[in-house]
């Protein structure tokens, strides 16, 4: 698209002396000054219906306009995140074992990996399986969810109930729902962690198939 530049001002020849040749109009400049014009008109788009080409720009609306203002990419994108409470992508993990008999958390094999889209990001954790406890009279296994290495959820681990007397384990399904806020757009690896205290073993998953499954909302 070109614009149209003037090669020949017209009105500097009115304050020329007559006689001067400089004064005199010529058609080279005229046709000049035409071929010019042509040629800008007939790059511009039209007003009814214009083809674009290459990357056409125009302003971001304020989010929430409701006009016949023309929407880019940025201004979906704003009014996107302004809607909140969408999940843009899921990601399961079905398997995994884990048995301790430390009294410091322990990864488990079980674990998913998620790329969330936008540092706004939340991701939410749902964790499923079997989780007991066995040799253990009077202890507890703690569950809990780690990211990347860091317990997230140490506030609220799970706690299998302390092995009855007389028991030598204690059997269980359990589940974590857990809402995490990583402002990364980095990978994220979720994984359950256990331990048990008081001489006993945690274990996960080993009797039915664990679950992980992560949600990324918006």
């Amino acid at each position: 698209m070109s614009n149209y530049t003037k090669a020949t001002n017209f009105a500097t020849k009115d304050s020329l002396n007559t006689g001067n040749p400089s004064k005199i109009v010529k058609g080279t400049e005229i046709d000049t000054e035409f071929n010019a014009i042509s040629s800008a008109i007939a790059s511009k788009s039209d007003l009814a219906s214009p083809t674009f080409t290459g990357t056409p720009a125009a302003p971001t609306a304020t989010t929430g306009s409701n006009t016949t203002q023309l929407a880019n990419t940025a201004y979906v994108k704003q009014e996107l995140a302004a809607a909140g409470g969408r999940i843009v992508q899921s990601v399961t993990y079905s398997g995994g074992s884990g048995s301790t008999t430390s009294g410091s958390f322990t990864a488990t094999s079980a674990s998913a990996t998620i790329t969330p889209t936008s540092t706004s990001s939340k991701i939410l954790v749902l964790v499923s399986g079997m989780f007991w406890q066995t040799n253990g009279y009077g202890g507890n296994a703690f569950l809990s969810i780690f990211r990347n290495g860091t317990n997230v959820n140490s506030s609220s681990p799970m706690a299998m109930a302390a092995v009855p007397t007389g028991n030598n384990s204690f059997y269980g399904s359990t589940a974590i729902t857990f809402l995490d806020s990583p402002s990364s757009t980095s990978a994220l690896t979720y994984t359950p962690y256990i331990f048990a205290d008081s001489g006993g073993t945690a274990n996960w998953g080993a009797y039915s198939s664990s679950r992980i499954t992560l949600l990324e909302i918006l």
